[in-house]
């Protein structure tokens, strides 16, 4: 095999092969044309929902182009879209708006809250979001603790510019808008007093924090409850920052951090069970065990480590670090990495790039996977022009107008219904089909909105027919082939089920008293239940339908309008089958795009 410079990548059984060279593999990584080799993560993939990446910061260039091919291949092969960032929640909702909403105001606090380098990668998850479906789109969470007193001073500050308060609150108001004001026009994301050491802005802070306590009540009075609720949420993150930065540089701070993160972690992925996540943090803190030297001063378990622990998430997380050849000879790094990259570069190329993984056969290193890349922090980490996820034209085309026919069977109480026609010498009710036409459409939660109209067919000498419309909500969840929907939902309808009278001309079936009725009829309103599937065929589609429908009106019937009383008991209460044909009259295309970065 021709071995380029660049990025390379090993796959390794286990520990033992670390020692030697059998076993290895080399493939490479920097194709610009497609993921080959990344193909060795594709059992972790299936089996995960969260892999977490252990970055280093040093290198920041290089691993945000890592992270960048790494969250692109998973979202490609299972849909590995949420990614957890190491920034605070407040820090994570505003890279969430910027990058899932495309919400390009947020982007001067974001440069004002992170170094302006770690916000080109948020930029380049952007880019990737553009031109695909919102169930593809990546999302951000963040998962680190409030750790930084001018993030929730900034939510503070958005949500309060503008008003005017009560002359009780505008001394501690208009203290933390200066404060907040001042570092906007510094713009340093680093320091929180100027050089001279003479305006610091977390004294201001936590002074406005000690008034809030004080002033509460009056700031729910003049706010009201919407606002309130979110300057509740900015203080108490507030309140976190300044007590977290009380532990900074003492042998506390890490434990708490590591709680927090973890927490959040654990809390995020509880709440979606569904969903598949890549957790974005220090190496340190991602490996899988207490690693000695000075990249944990303090004993205490990583963050992976307390995931695994746990009897519930520990089945679902791996872990990957991401290293440098250099890093092997480092005197600070900790003896179980030295051990293993210096059995990895054994033989390599001085310019490769390895990746060995010991998911299922070393439980007990610090990594189930290592990426390893030599050379020096100039190694050129070629990305792939397809990131953006590979949608046909049919996956991506969603439904926004459709219509077509149906034929099925609305199955009544015939056994009730053929009593009372019998009682009046007239035929017993058949089952037999009815048609119907319908139009339908789609919200951008994939919620089908229908509504319709059926018809019983005519057959000679019947003389029960009944007509129907109904309107319906189906929930499209599962999605097995981009070609199949399945979905269930709710539906209501209105119909009229009516009895002809083709004996006399003198009197009614029900009621002697009218000389010239035409028909005697039930009007029916139904409340149901409907489960659907969907087959999508280009610009045409085929549904199925099965429902319940209950009725929820009296059963009284009606002669030229006028109700006749309880003639017999017929409740509309029914089952139904459906078959629709029809085709999409108008479909929403999002354009096929090639990233380049």
């Amino acid at each position: 095999m021709k071995l380029k410079s660049g990025l390379l990548i090993l796959l390794m059984a286990g520990a033992a092969p670390l020692a030697g060279q059998a076993g290895r593999q080399f493939i490479n990584l920097s194709d610009s044309k497609d993921f080959k080799g990344m193909q060795i993560l594709d059992s972790a993939l299936q089996d995960k929902r969260i892999m977490v990446l252990g970055i280093n910061r040093y290198y920041s260039e290089i691993t945000r182009t890592v992270c960048i091919k790494f969250i692109s291949y998973a979202r490609k092969k299972k849909g590995y879209r949420n990614i957890l960032a190491p920034v605070s929640p407040i820090c994570g909702e505003w890279l969430n708006r910027f990058v899932y909403l495309n919400d390009f105001s947020v982007l001067n606090d974001l440069n004002l809250a992170m170094e302006p380098k770690d916000v080109l990668f948020y930029k380049r998850l952007n880019t990737l979001n553009e031109g695909i479906p919102d169930s593809l789109k990546f999302r951000i969470i963040g998962i680190g603790p409030e750790n930084k007193t001018l993030i929730p001073a900034l939510g503070i500050y958005k949500l309060l510019n503008g008003k005017n308060p009560p002359d009780r609150l505008r001394i501690p108001i208009e203290a933390l808008m200066g404060a907040v004001r001042y570092q906007q026009l510094k713009n340093d994301t680093l320091n929180n007093y100027n050089a001279e050491g003479k305006f610091r802005i977390n004294n201001t802070l936590v002074t406005f924090n000690r008034s809030f306590d004080t002033l509460k009540n009056a700031y729910q009075n003049w706010l009201g409850d919407t606002d309130w609720f979110r300057m509740e949420a900015y203080m108490v993150s507030l309140k976190s920052a300044i007590q977290y930065e009380t532990l900074e540089n003492t042998a506390m701070e890490d434990p708490v951090r590591v709680s927090m993160v973890v927490e959040n972690i654990k809390s995020t992925i509880l709440s979606h069970p569904n969903e598949r996540f890549v957790a974005i943090i220090g190496r340190c803190y991602a490996s899988k065990i207490w690693l000695q030297g000075s990249c944990q001063l303090y004993n205490f378990s990583p963050v992976c480590s307390k995931i695994m622990e746990d009897t519930i998430m520990g089945a679902q997380v791996f872990n990957v670090g991401v290293y440098y050849n250099e890093a092997a000879d480092a005197e600070d790094e900790p003896l179980e990495i030295k051990t293993m990259l210096q059995a990895i570069r054994s033989g390599a190329p001085v310019s490769s790039t390895s990746l060995t993984g010991s998911i299922k056969t070393n439980q007990s290193a610090p990594f189930n996977y290592m990426l390893v890349m030599g050379g020096s922090n100039k190694i050129n980490v070629v990305l792939p022009d397809n990131l953006t996820p590979q949608i046909s034209k049919r996956m991506k085309s969603r439904a926004m107008l459709s219509t077509g026919v149906n034929m099925g069977y609305h199955i009544v109480d015939v056994v009730a219904l053929s009593k009372l026609m019998s009682g009046y010498g007239l035929p017993k009710v058949e089952i037999i089909p009815d048609f119907g036409l319908n139009i339908s459409t789609h919200d951008k939660e994939n919620f089908l909105y229908e509504a319709g109209f059926f018809q019983r067919m005519r057959i000679p000498g019947s003389a029960y027919h009944y007509w129907g419309t109904y309107f319906s909500a189906v929930n499209e969840f599962y999605t097995p082939a981009h070609w199949l929907k399945l979905g269930l939902g709710i539906n209501i309808g209105y119909q009229q089920h009516y009895v002809n009278n083709p004996y006399t001309l003198n009197d009614t079936i029900f009621i002697s008293r009218y000389t010239m009725p035409t028909r005697a009829v039930n009007p029916v309103y139904t409340f149901g239940i409907t489960a659907k599937s969907k087959i999508n065929l280009s610009r045409f589609f085929l549904r199925t339908e099965l429902g319940y429908g209950r009725d929820i009106s009296d059963n009284r019937w009606r002669v030229n309008n006028q109700y006749s009383g309880p003639m017999g008991q017929f409740k509309g209460n029914q089952v139904f089958l459906n078959i629709t044909a029809g085709f999409h009259l108008v479909t929403e295309n999002s354009p096929k795009r090639k990233e380049k970065l």
